[in-house]
């Protein structure tokens, strides 16, 4: 009573004991509803840094028979609240996971452009098309040496064919 600020700030905690996100808490023992309290919570969170608001109130607003959101703030009655801040607690933690990977994706991605624009896969690149072009160029020399080769024996050949001699070909 009379402190500034929401009731209680609940750090929320992933498996590996991370502190991932926060729930703040305005707790009301009422016997009517005041629209006033969202507004003021709202302001609590930001000061706080909460990710999350909740009022707990044993008078809920019209339309909000146990749980539900109005003006960006969850409402909900004590008897429903474990139920509520487990889904929340479970949301936030999913959302850090997911802030994590994506922060870890981009990591990568700026790894990876920085390395593509690097004057060392530049040097790479250039070694390997080098290389691949000193293949080509012993490969064609192959070739050239290997035809004249079949031209020599292709006359060698058809000089025994002029000469009388048949020659042996092979079946296909």
């Amino acid at each position: 009573r009379g402190r500034r600020g929401g009731d209680l700030l609940h750090m929320v905690h992933d498996n590996r004991d991370r502190a991932v996100g926060k729930l703040l808490y305005e707790v009301k023992d009422t016997a009517t509803w005041s629209d006033r309290w969202t507004e003021k919570l709202l302001d609590d969170q930001r000061a706080a840094g909460a990710d999350i608001a909740v009022i707990v109130s044993s008078a809920l607003p019209q339309g909000i028979a146990h749980f539900g959101m109005r003006g960006g703030v969850w409402i909900t009655n004590a008897p429903c609240l474990q139920g509520l801040v487990a889904a929340l607690r479970e949301g936030i933690i999913r959302h850090s996971a997911l802030r994590t990977a994506a922060a870890a994706r981009e990591s990568h991605l700026r790894e990876l452009f920085e390395y593509l624009s690097s004057p060392q896969f530049r040097l790479e690149v250039q070694r390997i098309v080098s290389t691949v072009q000193g293949m080509l160029v012993d490969l064609d020399r192959e070739e050239h040496a290997m035809r004249r080769l079949w031209a020599q024996r292709r006359r060698q050949i058809d000089r025994l064919a002029q000469d009388g001699c048949a020659p042996i070909r092979a079946e296909k």
